[in-house]
C-alpha cells in the first residue's frame, strides 16, 4: 500500500459511490495528507476556507499515517485487506461529504458534536457508510486494527465506533 494507491482508491469510490464529491476531488480540493499517531490509521481534516459560506472554497484532506504504508512493506505482516481499507476510506470520505455539503452553521455543529459526542457522530458516519456497501469492508478493517492497538486504545475504539459484532448485527438486520 502506498500513497499513490490510497490517491487511486479515493479517486475510485468518489467515481463510484460519492457522487456529491466529484467537483471537490476534480477541482483538487481534496487531497493526501500525512501525520503521526499512536492509535489512528487514516483521518479527515477540513482546512481552507472552513468556514466560507460557499463549500467550493474548502480544502479537505484524508491524512493517512505513514504506519499504514509500513504495514504493508513488512514481510509477513498482518495487513488490512483491499476492500477493508476501501470500507475505512468510505467512512473517511462520509466526514467530507458532512464537511462539503454543511453550512457554516453545520459545520460548527458538526465539530461541537465530534468534541463532545464522538460516540454518536462516529456512529452515525458509519451507518452512512454501511448504507453505501461498506459494512463488510469496515467491518473487516476495525478486526484488522483491533489487533495494532493497545488495550486502552482498543476499549477507545469499540466505544467510538461500531464492532464488528455490531457491523453484523446491522447487516443481519438491513439485507
Amino acid at each position: 500500500m502506498s500513497k499513490k494507491v490510497i490517491e487511486c482508491m479515493i479517486g475510485e469510490l468518489i467515481h463510484s459511490s460519492y457522487p456529491e464529491l466529484k467537483s471537490a476531488y476534480s477541482s483538487g480540493r481534496i487531497q493526501i495528507n500525512e501525520f503521526n499517531s499512536r492509535h489512528y490509521f487514516l483521518k479527515t481534516s477540513i482546512s481552507k476556507g472552513k468556514f466560507s459560506k460557499k463549500g467550493s472554497r474548502r480544502t479537505y484532506s484524508v491524512d493517512v499515517n505513514p504506519k499504514f504504508y509500513f504495514s504493508y512493506a513488512m514481510s509477513g505482516a498482518d495487513v488490512p485487506t483491499y476492500s477493508s481499507v476501501q470500507g475505512i476510506l468510505a467512512h473517511e470520505l462520509e466526514h467530507l461529504v458532512d464537511y462539503e455539503l454543511s453550512t457554516r452553521q453545520g459545520l460548527i455543529e458538526i465539530g461541537l458534536k465530534a468534541l463532545f459526542n464522538p460516540s454518536e457522530y462516529e456512529r452515525s458516519t458509519d451507518i452512512r457508510a454501511f448504507k453505501r456497501g461498506f459494512a463488510p469492508g469496515i467491518q473487516n478493517y476495525r478486526r484488522w486494527i483491533y489487533g495494532q492497538l493497545s488495550a486502552r486504545a482498543l476499549q477507545k475504539k469499540k466505544q467510538r465506533y461500531f464492532t464488528p459484532e455490531e457491523i453484523d448485527e446491522w447487516i443481519y438486520a438491513n439485507p
